[in-house]
């Protein structure tokens, strides 16, 4: 008789790119090799399954919820955090969580609940030894699954036309706050033909603003908006929250084809960037428009540099990252 297949319910904690990158599209590559089931975010419900494969589980309320269910069953949890969210966050973003509660809440709770816990990043990492052993926390980065992503390479425009697709959580338009961009990248953007993909920037004066949209038809909304553009820009500041940040937004431009303007500083997710399209993260205006001139000389040099970085980050190509985490007895949990 051929061994019972493993039982995983991947529980998502919202609808959103977290719970899409992290959990839903995990669960879609891994579908065929366990038992797959997929639930609706934030709702756990044991039937005999062998693991909760969960995220960002904080909060005092939740976790001893999590914990009588642990308690009540054999269940396992593998439990994934892609941000700090036990931290304060930056003054800039707007996203309500109790961080005092969950910092509480994890260094009371979070090593009885999580058999095993997957971040994004090392820094990520490192913050959370101080609720676990590092043992118990695995690396595994961000990745576009290539079913989703891949699309034919359409040459770019040969007018400059600059995207910007980053959620308001990387400023403030209420009270006026550059967050992650500085007043040296207001002035570089001033005479630029910009695209907005969301949320405007209350300082960037463009008509051409695009509505987020579903995440199930943002891979190709994505590209059908960049694909009109040359250009996509993803700064950051370099605080310790954006140190915990993966990748993403670089990997989703490789995937389009489109060269990524994006911040460097030490530890930053950009690391690995060609270096032609860091931008440094205390850069004057002149210097942003340098880098841009010199990514405009090595444009074609850049782009197949990043579709070069995007085929060591496929997820297909990486499952095997997450099948050590449920194949016993490779790993002792």
């Amino acid at each position: 008789m051929a061994d019972k297949k493993i039982s995983i319910d991947f529980v998502p904690m919202d609808s959103y790119a977290c719970g899409l990158y992290r959990v839903k599209n995990i669960a879609d590559v891994l579908y065929g090799n366990y038992n797959v089931t997929i639930s609706p975010p934030g709702s756990f419900h044991y039937h005999n399954q062998d693991y909760f494969f969960t995220q960002r589980a904080v909060g005092t309320k939740n976790m001893e919820t999590l914990l009588k269910i642990k308690h009540q069953t054999n269940v396992k949890f593998i439990i994934d955090f892609d941000d700090n969210v036990w931290d304060e966050l930056p003054k800039y973003n707007f996203t309500k969580i109790n961080h005092t509660d969950n910092k509480e809440s994890m260094r009371k709770y979070l090593n009885e609940l999580a058999d095993v816990i997957v971040v994004t990043t090392e820094s990520l990492k490192e913050s959370l030894t101080e609720f676990v052993p590092a043992t118990k926390i695995n690396v595994i980065p961000n990745m576009l699954p290539r079913f989703k992503w891949t699309f034919p390479r359409i040459e770019a425009p040969s007018d400059v036309k600059i995207l910007y697709a980053g959620s308001p959580t990387h400023f403030s338009n209420d009270t006026h706050m550059y967050g992650d961009f500085t007043s040296e990248w207001d002035k570089f953007l001033k005479d630029k033909d910009m695209t907005i993909m969301g949320i405007k920037p209350w300082f960037i004066n463009t008509d051409k603003v695009y509505p987020w949209t579903d995440m199930t038809s943002y891979a190709v909304n994505f590209y059908q908006i960049a694909s009109q553009c040359k250009y996509v820009i993803a700064p950051l500041a370099d605080n310790f929250f954006n140190k915990c940040k993966s990748d993403l937004k670089y990997l989703e431009c490789c995937a389009v084809g489109r060269v990524c303007l994006c911040s460097d500083f030490d530890d930053s997710p950009y690391h690995y960037a060609h270096d032609l399209q860091k931008i440094p993260v205390k850069a004057t205006a002149k210097q942003i428009e340098y880098a841009f001139k010199q990514c405009e000389e090595h444009y074609d040099e850049i782009v197949k540099y990043q579709y070069d970085y995007l085929n060591k980050r496929w997820l297909e190509g990486n499952i095997d990252k997450y099948r050590t985490i449920f194949d016993k007895p490779k790993v002792q949990i």
